[in-house]
């Protein structure tokens, strides 16, 4: 439900907005997708929060949004990942290529390119 609902907002400011508001306030776990400005993976993440501070000592965390990343264990806690602003809810449209092997072909014919973002053309399906 997250993931589709996070998708219609399509990039609306209206929705962003509410989507916000909604997101950051929501009880229980719910998950996100992020994907960080120039990185090629994307990143599934829980618990979008808002950071409140009343205390000084991590009042430079005051209004920030917060992204969760792993599991809570009896041996670890979860992963904070604070979003950068101002990109943390602006929404960028990318093609989307799921034939693995196209990336695949892509860095065995290409070794020069390894660590480097693949970016597939139309013929490859994006």
């Amino acid at each position: 439900r997250n993931l589709r609902w996070q998708r219609k907002v399509d990039g609306d400011k209206n929705n962003i907005a509410a989507w916000k508001l909604e997101a950051t306030g929501s009880a229980g776990l719910q998950f996100y997708a992020y994907m960080q400005p120039g990185e090629a993976f994307l990143v599934l993440g829980h618990s979008l929060s808002s950071i409140y501070s009343t205390t000084t000592d991590v009042a430079s965390y005051h209004g920030k949004i917060v992204l969760f990343i792993g599991d809570r264990t009896y041996t670890r806690e979860c992963v904070p990942v604070i979003l950068p602003s101002p990109a943390t809810l602006s929404w960028v449209k990318c093609p989307v290529v799921e034939d693995k092997t196209k990336l695949a072909e892509w860095y065995a014919d290409n070794r020069s390119e390894y660590g480097k973002l693949w970016d597939p053309l139309l013929g490859d399906g994006a």
